[in-house]
């Protein structure tokens, strides 16, 4: 469709702006694009191609990209814990290494074995 169209157009060619902030472009009921900000973001679950974004508040939006897109636009706050999770490291409340979980905004989150690595950055980075 056209929109799905622009949308992929304006991921590769991002339209030159001053923004003080980083955000992303979800389009919403009614077709309409809300933006959020990379600050409101605590994590992103992937089921396939589709992407579910929750803010803190636990607002969920959906997107259709896949979390490698994700990680390529996001910053160095964001990190891959699972495979099908990526957290704001600024939300992370709790680590469990014994049930590999990290509670993020109140929700738990597995801990995939193989991004054990990019926890041990995050850990590092607190200290």
């Amino acid at each position: 469709t056209l929109l799905s169209t622009l949308e992929l157009l304006l991921d590769k060619f991002p339209v030159a702006g001053i923004e003080t902030e980083q955000f992303i472009a979800i389009r919403g009921k009614q077709q309409q694009v809300k933006k959020i900000m990379f600050s409101d973001i605590a994590w992103i679950q992937a089921e396939g191609n589709y992407s579910f974004v929750f803010t803190a508040t636990k607002v969920k939006h959906v997107r259709k990209k896949t979390l490698k897109e994700y990680l390529k636009e996001l910053d160095s706050r964001f990190i891959r814990v699972h495979k099908a999770y990526i957290i704001n490291r600024n939300y992370a409340q709790r680590i469990d290494l014994g049930n590999k979980q990290i509670t993020v905004a109140d929700t738990i989150i597995p801990l995939g074995r193989a991004y054990r690595s990019e926890l041990d950055i995050l850990l590092e980075q607190r200290n």
